[in-house]
């Protein structure tokens, strides 16, 4: 005999039905004088348009919401996208109207009384995206977005002080396009919880929501991340990962995307070498020191991001088995070398390289043809002054000034280069 299950409507067992609670209701706990709160994320020196909350309900859907205020439930419809979108942007969906009359239909960060929320759908089996920055909330994480068949995105992130208790830990697993938890808790996941090991996820980040500082017996921070299905895309920036935290087993995934910069490993880990199908890799941080054993042949990087982050001891040589990288094409620097002296070694190391492997024919062949980001952002210095790599911008002969190096690099191998402009006060891009 078959069973039909409703969202908190029948259910049928042969001749018998009944009613199942409504597990889709998403249940929000917050604070303040209105849903979302958007000044406390403008008081957190960012700007209120970044408080979104964007739902593709699908067409015809409609959106519930129990403000807990005395005022019943509101109806929301479709208002984006052709009407598929519930979309607000730095806008209040509603103030409420239980608070003190002075207080009442403003912003009041201050008013720290706290109310569940209720949202739900006309149809939930119609909502496929879920988005909410910053709107402020406490309690925990709603479980009931699991009961959800969401198949594009789930995206939550808050960098205001009103964040979830704790991360969730036991909801089913997911099959979306793109999961996103980025610094929402006040606590942290200490391993990444089963459930998304479960889940069917294309792209993941847990930007300073994950804890890989956590040692824990017989298990690294990365083993079991090969079982996520379909993953081709992982943003563990902030994360805690260290020297002993991967497993060897990235190349036995789809990923090509690989962002794992501010991390706390000092030499980059084999397991990212051995991953011979990544594309695009950032790394780097105040503890990243040298490159390890270095890129192996068949490696088919075109994309590559570092960052010293203002370590001393973060080598000047280019990244070490980047000759291996015949498809690289991209190179950008994420953080400051600190000093006019190691700016400069850093830059006459690719002089070197590219001297070495490149050739000077014209045409689109390894390492020319480049585009070399060294620019304003990255090189600040320790005395806050941005840096410019030495000497002029001019041919010569035999180039000995960094700036001299790059204009052959520019003139003769086709590349693009960024830098800081000759006020300190921007980037000059310089082109063939």
């Amino acid at each position: 005999m078959e069973m039909v299950k409703f969202y908190g409507s029948l259910g049928r067992h042969g001749k018998f039905l009944w009613r199942y609670p409504d597990l889709s209701t998403i249940l929000l706990e917050v604070s303040g004088t209105s849903f979302p709160d958007t000044k406390i994320q403008g008081e957190g020196g960012n700007n209120p348009s970044d408080v979104v909350i964007d739902i593709t309900v699908g067409e015809g859907n409609e959106m519930y919401v129990d403000f807990a205020d005395g005022t019943g439930e509101h109806t929301f419809l479709p208002n984006s996208t052709r009407g598929t979108k519930i979309l607000y942007s730095a806008t209040a969906l509603h103030y409420f109207q239980d608070v003190p009359e002075n207080i009442k239909n403003t912003y009041n960060t201050s008013y720290d009384i706290k109310r569940v929320i209720k949202i739900r759908f006309k149809d939930p089996s119609k909502v496929t995206y879920f988005k909410m920055h910053h709107i402020g909330v406490h309690g925990n994480f709603p479980k009931a977005l699991g009961t959800y068949n969401i198949t594009q995105d789930i995206d939550i992130s808050s960098n205001n002080s009103k964040k979830w208790d704790s991360a969730p830990t036991a909801l089913k697993g997911l099959r979306v396009k793109y999961l996103r938890l980025s610094t929402a808790f006040k606590e942290q996941f200490e391993r990444i919880p089963d459930w998304i090991i479960n889940s069917e996820i294309k792209e993941i980040s847990l930007v300073s929501s994950f804890n890989a500082r956590q040692k824990l017996p017989n298990e690294t921070a990365m083993d079991k991340i090969h079982l996520i299905k379909g993953l081709y895309s992982l943003n563990f920036v902030s994360v805690g990962l260290g020297n002993n935290s991967f497993a060897d087993n990235l190349k036995s995934t789809l990923l090509y995307n690989v962002f794992l910069q501010h991390n706390q490993f000092s030499v980059v880990p084999e397991a990212i070498y051995n991953a011979l199908q990544i594309e695009y890799l950032t790394l780097g941080s105040g503890y990243l020191e040298n490159w390890g054993t270095g890129f192996k042949s068949g490696s088919k990087l075109n994309r590559l991001g570092y960052s010293p982050s203002s370590n001393v001891n973060f080598t000047t040589e280019v990244p070490k088995g980047l000759e291996n990288c015949i498809l690289i094409k991209t190179i950008e620097n994420l953080g400051s070398y600190r000093t006019q002296a190691r700016l400069d070694a850093h830059i006459n190391a690719w002089y070197d390289f590219i001297v070495l492997n490149a050739s000077i024919s014209a045409g689109n062949t390894k390492f020319r043809q480049m585009s070399i980001n060294m620019g304003y952002t990255a090189n600040t210095t320790a005395t806050g002054i941005n840096t410019r790599p030495s000497g002029l911008y001019q041919d010569s002969v035999n180039p000995s000034t960094p700036m001299e190096k790059i204009y052959k690099m520019v003139k003769v191998y086709g590349h693009t280069w960024t830098v800081v402009n000759t006020t300190g006060t921007g980037n000059q891009v310089l082109t063939p």
